[in-house]
């Protein structure tokens, strides 16, 4: 029976999806439900089936994964507490309007994830890390920026959990180096620090607010996640490849700890010659292997993509942006084309660049943007949520100038219906899903979003360092 074959998972479709929903729109994350899903995610692991994972020589799921090679790979580099990445990257529509969640739910399409889901590391998280590791000093009691880390890297952690309880064959999340919640130097395994010693900071965290057992179920769901990817025309792992490693050493990596360290450790220029091409060729059983490439992730990439190993190895990790890679089975790779930026905001500026504004428009990612109000509403997008400044200076029914509204649900013949919220003099509002007001906003919106500060006519409106960053369209 051919991997094509592979009977389906017992939840029908609609259920799964239902699931999976619930889990995009959830903003609190607690022990009791972690628990639930690092139960399912185990389960789902230790029993995926021998022709997606080859078995060891103990019978367990090894360290491969074999893709289906009949559809399409969408590719989602490091996560690093990005839950809104994973979700914009699975809603994203195709041009018939159908989800990439919609078609992996319905096997047209795999999705691989390269890992390292904990510790934020974008714009804004080095802040908050040295905020956490003050906070450790006084036995994180209280601890508002460990608490945000938390809840940004187990929400990412849970929604990566749930994927794959509900679509085992279609959701594949590789093992990085940033899956060591025990923060051990043992099988492979090694102590995380780059800000304020991320790791220490979160074993001592979780022991404090959960407790062993939370933390050696973690630690089991990790050791049992796959290390490679391989598919018709590439490979994928979190790392470039150290070594060149044969099929049965990847299966059996839990015995072989420089075989997990050499996939997800391994730094820029530190593989050895040749490791790249003679993986592919070994891997994927070819000798021409011009058209094949082995995609990783590991460190930061500032632009859309890397190459190396002479151009066999794309290395795809922008942290302060969303890009992925598609690969199809039955056409030539195009590094220009098929690996994109999903990023609400991207799409924006590539209609910029297509379609001139009669408005003059402001991107911020962590910046200040000063501006007169004009004398018409001035739009406002969180990410792609959308909000505008509006005059109220001569509605009897209002006591201030301004208000902050949601356009699509603010009825001016019924204010009282919502909506909206007024903008006081000099009384900055923090806008983000932490300080909601009345408006619904999505979890592409941060936590703490943006600042809006008005003096008379003139505003100030500060980007928190977003995922999604604001954009302003005066």
């Amino acid at each position: 029976m051919g991997i094509e074959q592979i009977p389906k998972f017992e939840k029908n479709i609609a259920e799964n999806k239902k699931e999976i929903m619930a889990d995009i729109h959830e903003t609190k994350i607690d022990k009791e439900n972690m628990e639930k899903s690092l139960d399912s995610v185990i389960n789902a692991l230790e029993n995926e089936q021998e022709l997606i994972r080859p078995k060891d020589k103990k019978g367990r799921p090894g360290g491969i994964v074999e893709l289906k090679k009949n559809i399409s790979t969408l590719i989602i580099p490091d996560l690093h507490g990005r839950k809104e990445f994973l979700i914009i990257a699975l809603l994203k529509k195709d041009e018939r309007g159908r989800t990439n969640l919609d078609k992996m739910l319905t096997g047209e399409l795999q999705v691989v994830c390269l890992g390292d889901g904990m510790h934020t590391e974008a714009k804004g998280a080095r802040g908050r890390w040295m905020e956490a590791r003050q906070e450790s000093v006084n036995d994180f009691a209280p601890s508002p920026n460990m608490d945000e880390e938390m809840l940004r890297s187990f929400g990412t952690m849970k929604l990566v959990m749930d994927l794959k309880e509900n679509c085992p064959e279609g959701f594949h999340y590789l093992k990085g180096n940033h899956d060591n919640i025990l923060n051990e130097e043992d099988n492979g395994n090694y102590p995380f620090t780059k800000f304020a010693n991320e790791g220490a900071l979160v074993k001592t965290y979780l022991e404090k607010k959960y407790d062993q057992d939370f933390l050696n179920k973690y630690a089991r769901f990790e050791k049992n996640l796959p290390i490679i990817a391989l598919g018709t025309n590439f490979v994928v792992s979190h790392a470039e490849p150290k070594s060149v490693y044969s099929r049965e050493e990847l299966i059996n990596y839990r015995g072989n700890p420089e075989v997990i360290k050499g996939l997800t450790w391994t730094d820029n220029d530190e593989a050895e010659q040749g490791s790249v091409e003679k993986n592919l060729k070994n891997l994927l059983n070819k000798e021409n292997i011009k058209e094949d490439y082995y995609f990783g992730g590991h460190r930061h990439v500032p632009g859309k993509y890397s190459l190396r190993a002479d151009g066999r190895y794309v290395q795809i990790n922008n942290l302060e942006e969303m890009y992925v890679a598609l690969v199809s089975p039955d056409k030539k790779f195009d590094l220009e084309n098929d690996i994109y930026n999903v990023s609400p905001l991207a799409v924006e500026e590539k209609k910029e660049k297509e379609e001139p504004k009669d408005k003059e428009e402001k991107i911020l990612r962590g910046e200040k943007f000063d501006f007169t109000f004009p004398g018409k509403p001035v739009d406002i997008y969180l990410g792609p949520k959308h909000l505008q400044i509006i005059s109220v200076k001569n509605d009897s029914r209002f006591n201030i100038d301004y208000l902050l509204i949601d356009p699509n649900t603010f009825d001016p013949d019924n204010p009282k219906a919502g909506g909206y919220k007024g903008l006081w003099e000099d009384q900055p509002i923090i806008l983000g899903r932490g300080n909601p007001y009345r408006f619904e906003l999505p979890n592409t919106v941060s936590h703490k979003h943006a600042i809006i500060t008005v003096h008379g006519d003139k505003f100030e409106i500060i980007d928190l360092n977003s995922l999604n960053g604001t954009r302003i369209e005066v």
